[in-house]
């Protein structure tokens, strides 16, 4: 597989999440990912740019490097406050964001930027697809009990 990166500068604006969506997709498929990992790192993009656009402050940025199989990625803004991952009430229309990528990502995490730039929420995929993260989430994994 060949790598690649992606390095996009992002509005804060409803949009965002399609161009993301748009671009991950494109640059994944080129280098051959399965269809299942390709909607996974999809969904968490999506997922962690709406969160920069709704939380965050701009500008929004998204870096994405694919090698052999292995795909590493942030999503950054100059917010200096840290997703926080919670568990949303039933009735809750929002606050599942962070247990989707949680869920589906191999691993994922939040730091500050130096220099009091804003923070970065990162995420990476590994190897091949996982059938216990396509599985439906049951409540119990919802809630964490």
């Amino acid at each position: 597989m060949r790598a690649g990166v992606l390095n996009l500068a992002l509005p804060q604006a409803p949009e965002a999440a399609g161009s993301a969506r748009r671009a991950v997709r494109e640059v994944l498929v080129d280098r051959g990912w399965p269809d299942d990992l390709v909607e996974q790192a999809v969904l968490v993009v999506c997922e962690l740019v709406t969160n920069a656009v709704v939380h965050g402050l701009p500008p929004i940025g998204l870096r994405m490097r694919v090698v052999s199989g292995f795909a590493a990625g942030r999503v950054t803004d100059r917010s200096s406050a840290l997703p926080v991952l919670a568990e949303a009430g039933i009735h809750a229309e929002g606050g599942r964001g962070l247990a989707i990528v949680a869920a589906l990502a191999d691993g994922w995490g939040a730091h500050l930027l130096p220099e009091r730039e804003g923070k970065a929420v990162w995420f990476e995929f590994r190897g091949t697809p996982d059938p216990v993260r396509l599985a439906p989430l049951s409540p119990a994994v919802r809630t964490g009990s």
